[in-house]
């Protein structure tokens, strides 16, 4: 029997990541004997311990429809494409990366890249423009580790776990790793036909909050710190075709003759 030494998570073979601490080379071989020792029995904590914990929880500027949250909170956000995911977690990242000095954010940009001009317009659209707000792109599961630890970062945004076709183990461990850096994790998942989230159905149970982008409006449909029923605004999904259609008239002149063309948005 194998025991984590970080959390007391039993496991029945040795691996090297525990998947409920995220602890790195904290399992260890444990004697079945020392589950019975008396000298070693776990101490089991009242209610009146509990209520008695002091739990650190701050409100986002901005975004205060997502309650009072937590110092390590892990969200998922799915919606279909060009529903607003990227823009909202690009604009939420910027906000919490001017918090202060400590709250500096990762943003893997594992679908579009982080040099893409796709990205880029983005970023000038939303103005954002925070020194503390950092822009990665990563191969596969296997560097994010690596990646977060290098950028001192303490927030870990990824767009999106999708891409990186994550299994159901993975995800938990990332997951549990806020635990540790005592930051916000937000994991971007793609949306099936049905419009539900891509992936492992039981990816919603290992985060706090969980959100849904539809036509520019974002939606809470799970959040552990308090509920809202308020839908927040992306964008305008009107003003926005607007800008489509204007942005895709192009003028043909000719000898007498001007007409406009509009290309159908794809």
């Amino acid at each position: 029997m194998f025991t984590c030494i970080r959390c007391k998570t039993i496991y029945d073979k040795y691996q090297q990541v525990c998947d409920n601490c995220a602890g790195i080379h904290t399992i260890v071989n444990t004697p079945v004997q020392s589950f019975y020792s008396t000298s070693s029995r776990k101490k089991f904590n009242s209610a009146k311990d509990l209520i008695g914990i002091h739990h650190d929880y701050r409100t986002i500027p901005g975004f205060e429809f997502l309650s009072n949250l937590a110092t390590k909170v892990a969200f998922l956000l799915y919606g279909i494409q060009g529903s607003g995911k990227s823009i909202f977690a690009l604009r939420f990242a910027n906000v919490l990366s001017k918090l202060s000095k400590n709250d500096k954010v990762l943003f893997l940009a594992v679908e579009e890249g982080s040099k893409s001009s796709t990205i880029q317009k983005k970023l000038l659209d939303e103005k954002i423009d925070s020194d503390n707000l950092k822009i990665e792109d990563v191969g596969s599961y296997k560097d994010i580790p690596n990646v977060f630890f290098q950028s001192g970062a303490k927030h870990l945004f990824i767009d999106s776990v999708t891409d990186l076709n994550l299994s159901n183990k993975e995800m938990k461990t990332l997951s549990n790793l806020r635990k540790i850096v005592r930051g916000f994790f937000l994991f971007i998942v793609h949306c099936t036909k049905d419009e539900n989230y891509k992936g492992d159905s039981s990816f919603g149970h290992f985060v706090d909050v969980k959100l849904r982008a539809d036509e520019g409006k974002l939606f809470v449909e799970k959040n552990r710190f308090g509920m809202s029923h308020v839908a927040y605004t992306i964008f305008d999904i009107d003003k926005q075709q607007e800008e489509n259609d204007s942005n895709s008239k192009v003028e043909i002149y000719g000898p007498n003759v001007i007409s406009n063309v509009y290309f159908r948005q794809s």
